[in-house]
């Protein structure tokens, strides 16, 4: 990807360090929106909120994302959707009731 061996990757995108950082290909052939992630927490969880950052020299930031919830990752139900703000560190949103899932799918929608 060119951002040398910690960003880029899809495993920036949980590891907790604001340094590194997950993009798709971004080059002259570029796939256009939605992009999406599923992630498998490992087992069925009760989750209340989610936190998401900027990349931290915020370009090529994200806009609007749709959170959705799985426990078999194939059948996806949508939580809500959200407008990112173009600011530094941690964007938290809680949920209106806990939810049950195993699978969080973050589809994002624009820049």
């Amino acid at each position: 990807t060119g951002e040398g061996c910690k960003s880029g990757f899809a495993k920036a995108l949980l590891d907790g360090n604001l340094f590194t950082f997950r993009h798709s290909r971004w080059t002259s052939d570029a796939p256009s929106f939605p992009h999406f992630v599923v992630i498998d927490l490992g087992a069925v969880n009760e989750v209340h909120r989610f936190s998401v950052a900027q990349r931290l020299t915020l370009c090529r930031t994200v806009r609007g994302i749709d959170l959705l919830m799985s426990l078999d990752g194939e059948q996806f139900e949508l939580i809500d959707s959200y407008e990112l703000q173009n600011i530094d560190g941690f964007q938290m949103f809680e949920f209106a009731e806990t939810k049950t899932m195993r699978f969080l799918k973050i589809v994002v929608n624009s820049s």
